[in-house]
């Protein structure tokens, strides 16, 4: 597939506001998305959960935070039931729209899942609630991701406050062809731990 890498022009950057430059690139990035094969698809979901489960913050982790792949995001389902069977907690997200915030709650079996906020399925609010274990690992999911660790999401800050909070550590899966040099960023966007595509882990320039 032969697609061109998302940017903004320069005189976007010099003249637009952040919130339109973020907007500029999600459109973008969610054209990029529409092109991508099916088969593709599938073939990058297998190399990135590999991926991810060779790492050794997937390994070293008690508790594993998901996401449920919505909008052509990678799909982990497959490291979700592999987490369960070798005896990880495994938690998903319960958005809360009157405040924009979210909760993880753990489930024992991806049948628990069922349709929720937006219509993405969610664990049940009985389970077990993992928002404060220092020894989760949170899997990330963003449009993009630059070489400094910065997401670009959906625009909802759920995941940004989210963060301020969490005491664990994160990991960002992500495509290789979703992986720019640099995001437009404010002061609520936090940096994940670890980037890793289909092709392994990328090094991240902590420098900014």
């Amino acid at each position: 597939m032969h697609s061109v890498m998302p940017s903004l022009p320069t005189d976007m950057t010099e003249s637009f506001s952040l919130s339109e430059q973020k907007q500029a690139l999600r459109k973008q990035f969610r054209t990029l998305r529409d092109s991508l094969r099916i088969e593709q698809k599938e073939a990058l979901d297998r190399a990135i959960c590999e991926q991810v489960a060779a790492h050794r913050l997937y390994r070293e982790a008690s508790v594993l935070l998901l996401f449920f792949p919505v909008r052509g995001e990678p799909n982990l389902l497959p490291l979700a039931e592999k987490a369960m069977k070798e005896g990880k907690t495994v938690g998903f997200p319960i958005s809360y729209p009157h405040d924009r915030t979210m909760s993880f709650r753990a489930i024992s079996d991806l049948s628990e899942l069922s349709p929720g906020t937006y219509g993405i399925p969610e664990p049940p609010q009985s389970g077990a609630l993992l928002n404060a274990r220092a020894d989760a690992l949170c899997l990330l999911p963003g449009l993009a991701f630059d070489r400094q660790g910065f997401r670009l999401g959906y625009g909802g800050g759920y995941y940004d406050r989210f963060l301020t909070e969490f005491p664990g550590t994160t990991l960002a899966p992500t495509y290789h062809m979703y992986l720019v040099d640099r995001l437009p960023i404010n002061g609520t966007d936090r940096p994940t731990h670890c980037l890793i595509t289909e092709k392994g882990e990328e090094s991240l320039d902590v420098r900014r």
